[in-house]
């Protein structure tokens, strides 16, 4: 989960001006069972876990891309 927020993607956008061609994928929010069960698996091989908390936290703050909202995307492909 990176660039969650639209203030963190304007600022990203910022570095790359307009000869650039900019799209945004966004992947589909899971249900909070199935974010467990990976996070179970990643820790089990990766030993690397992320908390509950973090977990809500992170999808709490979540705004979705927008073309209109200043992001300056030229293309969303929606997964």
């Amino acid at each position: 989960m990176v660039n969650l927020r639209r203030k963190n993607r304007i600022s990203i956008l910022n570095h790359f001006d307009d000869n650039f061609y900019k799209v945004a994928v966004v992947f589909p929010t899971l249900s909070f069972k199935e974010y467990n069960a990976r996070n179970i698996n990643r820790d089990a091989l990766e030993k690397k876990h992320i908390s509950h908390e973090k977990f809500k936290k992170l999808l709490s703050r979540y705004q979705p891309v927008s073309l209109h909202r200043g992001e300056r995307f030229d293309e969303i492909i929606v997964i």
